[in-house]
């Protein structure tokens, strides 16, 4: 192999690989198409976890450490919690509890009603293929590049991408006015029906201090993306670090439509001569 040329490539992984699997593909409010294309893709997460779950490619775009911490939000009013604080498997991708979670049991294998050890089975053939397929293939391949390596990608805000996946809460007024003054402990909130799979989660989430009431309904949802990126990949995990590149080209594109720019036609053209510049140095080359 004389060079790689990557194109809008999730360097470090992409945070809308865990929206994809806790509410399905996403695609541009009131756009038919793209909803067209998220319903074939997998339009909420029981079509997405049935298969992500036990598919260990899609997954191997989740973020890797390399990403970076505190890219999960969870944003109640001016309180907000961040995951991960170091090690993203542990915290998200193999949190079995937490509403917030990565894979919802209950979706790994729907439609049909499992007793507890068949839940426990299904999970531990997903937690085995999670920590020996994928995160020892993000983590074997972080940092790691060809020699002769090129790159474009996009920053572009008409393209926001998930560089951060935000959960923010609605709590209803009556019950802030009741519980004036109490704090919520939100990493504890359980998840009060399991069967939602869009961008919405109904939870109850303890109070803390002295009180009748224990606990208060909040419900949750997914606020849009907000990086600059190509709708996909934020420029945050696709712009390479420089030091790894030979060229590096930033260009306002789509992820999907990437290769139909003329300018990454044009740059990658150019990539393609100067990989092909490299047999001279080889025993490829003719005498």
């Amino acid at each position: 192999m004389l060079g790689v040329v990557h194109g809008v490539m999730p360097a470090l992984g992409a945070a809308a690989t865990y929206r994809r699997m806790k509410a399905g593909t996403e695609y541009p409010e009131g756009n038919l198409e793209g909803w067209a294309t998220s319903q074939v893709l997998g339009g909420d997460a029981e079509a997405m976890t049935a298969v992500l779950s036990q598919a260990p490619g899609p997954l191997q775009l989740l973020p890797g450490k390399g990403y970076g911490t505190r890219w999960l939000k969870i944003m109640d009013g001016q309180h907000v919690n961040f995951y991960p604080k170091e090690d993203p498997y542990n915290e998200i991708y193999l949190q079995r509890e937490a509403w917030w979670r990565l894979c919802e049991e209950q979706f790994i294998n729907p439609g049909i009603v499992l007793s507890k050890s068949e839940l426990d089975k299904e999970w531990f053939y997903y937690a085995e293929m999670l920590s020996e397929d994928v995160r020892t293939f993000i983590e074997g391949l972080s940092g790691k590049y060809h020699i002769n390596s090129y790159a474009f990608y996009s920053a572009d805000p008409l393209f926001p991408s998930y560089g951060e996946v935000c959960w923010q809460s609605k709590t209803p007024l009556i019950e802030q006015w009741i519980n004036k003054g109490r704090g919520r402990n939100t990493e504890a909130g359980r998840a009060l029906d399991i069967t939602e799979k869009g961008n919405h989660r109904s939870v109850s989430t303890p109070l803390k201090g002295e009180g009748w009431a224990q606990g208060v309904y909040q419900s949750w949802r997914l606020l849009p993306p907000q990086e600059a990126g190509d709708g996909t990949v934020p420029v945050h995990s696709g712009r390479i670090a420089g030091h790894y590149l030979r060229a590096r080209y930033r260009i306002a594109v789509q992820h999907e439509p990437a290769y139909q720019n003329t300018l990454a036609q044009q740059f990658t053209l150019r990539a393609l001569i100067k990989i092909i510049q490299e047999v001279q140095h080889t025993t490829l080359a003719y005498l």
